[in-house]
């Protein structure tokens, strides 16, 4: 509350900050929507970090920015980061990952997402996870992909929800299949509003997977998944339209 009316304030650092909840639904439904806006405005208030942020999740803007404004983000992280400031660490991990303000390294990108994950940082650690899971950065490693979701997860980071729901779908290593729990995580997932878990549970109304079927469930589902961006809740919505 304290955050959310700094920022109604016009508090730039504020906005920064709550962009960054509603990107990952720390404490808030995910609005990637209101988040970029957020960075938007705080960037035009001089805040340092929003381009940085801005940057990560907005391709044309990362394109069409002033390399010094990334720059000065990167130069503000590198410094906290020191520090041992987890967030931070996070946010340069994601800065190697995607090539943004560097060079793209996904390994490098790991190291920084493994220091702030052992702090506790739940994005890190959702990340950190999703790198063992597909091997980016690092060799893969189902099972130290799911210790990492389950961890996020236990912090009730959405994402983190909706992949671990993935684990249970396929029954894979060290982890039971189970249609039951998958359903639970996805509903946890797209009740914090998360497109990802909104897109999966929108699949399972729509099989017959772990509920009863119901395609009407499904398109609202998928219609909400779509309007937030994900191509594929699009391409499901056209199949059962």
């Amino acid at each position: 509350r304290l955050l959310r009316s700094a920022a109604d304030h016009g508090n730039p650092d504020a906005m920064c900050e709550l962009g960054v909840c509603l990107l990952w639904g720390r404490g808030v439904r995910t609005n990637l929507v209101e988040a970029t806006a957020l960075w938007r405005e705080a960037a035009d208030k001089g805040s340092v970090e929003a381009p940085g942020h801005l940057a990560l999740e907005d391709l044309d803007y990362h394109r069409s920015v002033d390399p010094a404004l990334i720059d000065a983000a990167m130069a503000r992280w590198r410094e906290r980061a020191a520090q041992s400031h987890a967030d931070a660490q996070f946010n340069l991990g994601n800065c190697f990952g995607y090539g943004v303000g560097v060079d793209k390294d996904e390994a490098e990108a790991v190291q920084w997402y493994r220091r702030s994950a052992d702090q506790g940082c739940v994005m890190a650690q959702s990340m950190l996870g999703c790198c063992y899971d597909t091997g980016t950065g690092v060799a893969e490693d189902v099972g130290e992909a799911a210790r990492l979701y389950r961890l996020a997860a236990d912090q009730g980071d959405p994402r983190a929800h909706a992949n671990l729901g993935g684990f249970h779908e396929a029954g894979l290593e060290g982890v039971a299949k189970d249609p039951a729990e998958a359903v639970r995580l996805y509903r946890l997932s797209a009740d914090h509003g998360d497109s990802g878990g909104q897109y999966f549970l929108g699949q399972c109304y729509k099989n017959g997977f772990g509920v009863e079927k119901d395609l009407t469930e499904a398109k609202r589902l998928l219609t909400l998944s779509a309007e937030a961006g994900l191509t594929e809740a699009r391409e499901l919505l056209a199949q059962i339209a």
